[in-house]
């Protein structure tokens, strides 16, 4: 995504932290607008992925109507420059610029897609 840098007083919508003595560690911070569905499609996302969630935080971010994720994520298959066969191996700057376009489409839209019923049963709100 473009390098734009975010509003005064705003907080970048995605941060991903990889930890320097094990690479295969990831903090992770979001901050999103509240909506159903964005959790089940981001864990979505994890489970294409192969990340396991260590330890997930929400907060509602106060006097808005954003909220903020904060994980603690580990990948499983190797990471950087080694490769799985003759597949690359995961990528954590490319994951972070999926991340980011995943964030971006979910503020323009809607995360639930009408229709599915997991979701509406999923949702405490309806």
């Amino acid at each position: 995504m473009a390098d734009a840098q975010p509003a005064a007083g705003e907080l970048w919508p995605v941060e991903l932290h990889v930890c320097e003595d094990d690479p295969h560690w990831f903090l992770l911070h979001i901050h999103v607008t509240e909506q159903v569905g964005f959790l089940y499609r981001f864990c979505e996302m994890l489970l294409k992925d192969s990340i396991d969630t260590v330890h997930a935080s929400i907060s509602a971010v106060p006097g808005s109507n954003k909220m903020h994720i904060e994980f603690v994520l580990r990948k499983v298959e190797p990471v950087g420059t080694e490769t799985v066969g003759s597949e690359p191996s995961f990528h954590p700057e490319q994951w972070a610029r999926e991340l980011e376009r995943f964030v971006a489409d979910c503020e323009q839209t809607s995360c639930v897609k009408r229709g599915e019923a997991t979701l509406d049963r999923m949702s405490v709100n309806s």
